[in-house]
């Protein structure tokens, strides 16, 4: 017979066997026993185990809580990278649709988009590759920020159009496809 958890009942056990025969050998050295001592012995017991029980009962519920509670965090972070991702290849698809052909107002929009691109911040609780391919999507977005910015500075683009210069290209097309594969595991993540 398989009994789960037995080993934490064997001091209750002890400890009733214990009483009950402290109870049998105290009983000969008393004439008038009438069993009192033992009783309330026993209800000390029961009433012991009865808060011992509780107590792991509460310490279950407060994990399962808490597991709910990083479940919930965990998917309100899926879905705001998942909403920030969409925002990047919005912009990403755009640009790649017209031939990398900006402006100077086109720049300084795609330039907000991404500046304004917030992350959020990474719990613990979320799987590896969603991490990782997130913090190798924000290295990219920066990446982009850094090679625009110091062409925009310099003047580079004026109100008529000029082409990304062949390293933007490529890391807008890298952008693209970064961001497309991570909205697809996240979508994994949240559908499982």
């Amino acid at each position: 017979m398989n009994i789960p958890k037995f080993s934490e009942a064997i001091p209750i056990i002890g400890a009733c066997l214990g009483g009950f025969i402290c109870g049998v050998i105290a009983r000969n050295g008393f004439v008038d026993w009438t069993g009192e001592t033992l009783v309330a012995g026993f209800l000390g017991l029961v009433g012991g185990a009865f808060a011992y029980s509780s107590a792991k009962m509460q310490i279950n519920h407060q994990i399962q809580v808490s597991s709910d509670n990083k479940k919930t965090l965990a998917k309100r972070f899926m879905q705001e990278l998942k909403a920030q991702t969409q925002m990047i290849t919005f912009t990403t698809r755009a640009v790649i649709n017209e031939d990398f052909q900006v402006n100077k107002g086109r720049v300084e929009f795609i330039l907000g988009v991404f500046n304004s691109h917030n992350f959020p911040e990474i719990p613990a609780e979320i799987d590896d590759s969603i991490a990782n391919a997130a913090i190798r999507l924000r290295q990219r977005v920066n990446l982009f920020i850094t090679s625009v910015s110091r062409d925009h500075t310099g003047g580079l683009f004026t109100m008529s159009n000029v082409s990304f210069n062949e390293n933007q290209q490529k890391i807008i097309k890298n952008l693209d496809s970064q961001a497309r594969e991570l909205i697809k595991a996240i979508e994994e993540q949240l559908n499982s």
